[in-house]
């Protein structure tokens, strides 16, 4: 079975449509899909995991 990395919602992703950002997503077997909302068209698809890839989150560290 796949392994389903959950997202976070306004992550960005790329799927078969082009790149966005999840709008929402579920893991509960046998209903696993990702969300994801296109920039260049808005389109809104609902994806099986294993066609949508994550773009990694990186985080900025403050300093004093």
């Amino acid at each position: 079975m796949f392994d389903f990395k959950h997202p976070v919602i306004g992550q960005e992703a790329v799927c078969p449509d082009g790149l966005g950002r999840v709008m929402a997503y579920e893991d509960r077997f046998p209903h696993q899909w990702v969300q994801v909302s296109t920039y260049f068209n808005d389109r809104q698809c609902k994806w099986a995991p294993h066609n949508v890839k994550l773009v990694e989150l990186k985080v900025a560290s403050c300093s004093e």
